[in-house]
Parts: C-alpha cells; structure tokens; sequence
C-alpha cells in the first residue's frame, strides 16, 4: 500500500509545476520566481526527480548513471562539494531512495530538495522544462501531491522553438544546424526535437490527468508582458510582482541557418496537428507571430 505523502507538500498554500516548453523563456520566469517574495522554487532550475523516476525517462535511462555518481563521493566529503554538486547529489539520494524501494510514494527525498530554505511562501515549485515528456499517469501523481497544484505550460511558435533549440544544441556540439535538423526530421514524429514542441499531446495528457482549472497555458511571445505575468502570479496565488521583461536568460548563442525549403515543408508537416489544435483551442490568443501552416522557416 503506497505510504501518504510527505506531510511538507501541504505547507504551502498551492504546489506547482511549470512543464515547458524548453526554449520558451523558463529560465527567465525561475529567476523572476527566485527574486519572488511569495513563491518558492529550488535555487537551481530543474530539479530533474519526475522526469528520472518515471517513464518516459525512468530506470532504463537516466537512473543507474545517477546512482552510481551517488555512490562515487564519500558521504563525508559531500558537504565540501560545490553547490552544483550538492544539487546533483541531492537529487540523486531522492532518486535511489524511489529505485531502491525505500520511498514508497512519500517522495521524502523529493521533499527534500524544493523545501530546502524553504520560508513559508504561499507558493512553492518547480521549473522543468523535461516534464512536458511526462504523460498523463504521472501528471496525475503529481496533481495528488497536495490539495492544490497547479500545471503551467509556456508555449511558443512550434518552428521557432524547434530552430532555438537547434541552433544552441548545434554550436555546443559543434555540428551543422542543417544536418541535424534534417536528422531530426527523417526521425519523424518521433524525434525529441520534434515532440517538445507538440503542445496539443502535452495538453492532451494533463486534460487526462488534471481539471482544467489546474492548469494555465501562456505564449512565449506575450509572456513578457507585465499583464501575462500578472496572469500567472495570481494563478498561483501570489501577489503581482514587476518582471525585468527585457533581460535574456540563456539566449541561444547559435548562427543563423537557412533551412532547405524540403525540410522546412517536412518539419511543417509533422507539427501541423500542433499548429491545428492550438488554433482551435485558444482562436485570437495564439500570437501574430505564430506560423501559418503554408509559411516558409525564418531561421
């Protein structure tokens, strides 16, 4: 029988999860959280528990390389690590204590890592962009944690987000733009390039999982503005709070790429159902900048 769970996930007075989408401006909106006086979130961006003990990234993947990093550090010596390190190491003990059995659904070890200096915010969460690969009966876990948590998904134009990712992506790789995106595409549906962007199975999953007033979805493009964030401090429960709307946090760094006109018609044609579904469900919403489904790549 699945223990209850760590009683400090009912400290605040709502839980949250900000899922994505990567390349769509969530390491800006941590460090606007981070200088919040009413909301929590880890020091660092992306705590990376959900996405390591469930599928689709669990035990196959990521976790045996974490527990054995674990292992390599006397536990003696774990307090001189650097900060990145403590991080790292914190989220490893959380990991093994789910592999080994020891956390039976508490999540204490979770626990541990978003309620370190923890002051009793009204708001308390995470920004993980990796979550957006979840599915439905893991966002349905999450939504159990405590008595009120919240989903935010932050969407951006589908082919812009994919050419942000690959152009930062490219240049730390040292690879060509072109080829892997051409790559990514003869992957098809697939592709982990191409699913970040395919918000309507994301929406899919969490309409499964979640009520909808659980969830909130904003636009990369109209995030920035003090409205939209005043939108998404009072859905968590927090008091309105000026953004820096004009500093970049990770910008990609990459060269521009023009795209061949076939791959772009390819790319198009996989993310298509995203740009439909979309549409269809927020209508005027969707920013101008948003590409109709016959327009040419802008890279």
């Amino acid at each position: 029988m699945p223990a209850a769970v760590d009683p400090r996930f009912a400290k605040p007075d709502c839980l949250f999860y900000v899922i994505g989408a990567q390349k769509s401006g969530t390491s800006w909106l941590h460090d606007y959280f981070l200088g919040h006086p009413g909301i929590h979130v880890t020091a660092w961006k992306e705590a990376d528990y959900w996405n390591t003990v469930r599928p689709p990234f669990d035990v196959n993947t990521r976790l045996p390389g974490a527990l054995a990093e674990q292992e390599k550090v006397p536990r003696l010596l774990r307090p001189l690590l650097p900060p990145l390190i403590k991080r790292r190491h914190a989220n490893q003990r959380a990991v093994r204590d789910v592999a080994r059995g020891a956390d039976t659904g508490a999540h204490t070890g979770y626990a541990d890592l978003l309620f370190e200096h923890y002051k009793g915010q009204p708001a308390l969460g995470e920004v993980n962009p990796q979550y957006a690969r979840l599915g439905a009966e893991t966002f349905a876990e999450m939504a159990a944690m405590a008595s009120n948590v919240r989903f935010v998904l932050i969407m951006r134009d589908p082919v812009s987000r994919v050419l942000s990712r690959l152009r930062q992506t490219a240049e730390r790789a040292g690879r060509d733009p072109v080829q892997m995106l051409t790559e990514a595409v003869t992957e098809g549906a697939e592709s982990d390039l191409v699913l970040r962007s395919r918000y309507d199975l994301v929406l899919d999953a969490l309409n499964q999982a979640v009520a909808p007033e659980q969830v909130a979805c904003f636009f990369y493009e109209t995030l920035f503005q003090q409205s939209e964030l005043d939108r998404l401090t009072d859905f968590l429960g927090a008091a309105s709070r000026k953004g820096w709307t004009g500093r970049k946090v990770f910008a990609s760094k990459g060269a521009s790429f023009d795209v061949p006109p076939q791959v772009d018609r390819d790319l198009m044609a996989l993310l298509a159902p995203t740009y439909a579904a979309i549409r269809a469900r927020f209508g005027d919403r969707v920013p101008a900048k948003w590409r109709s489904t016959s327009g040419l790549v802008d890279a």
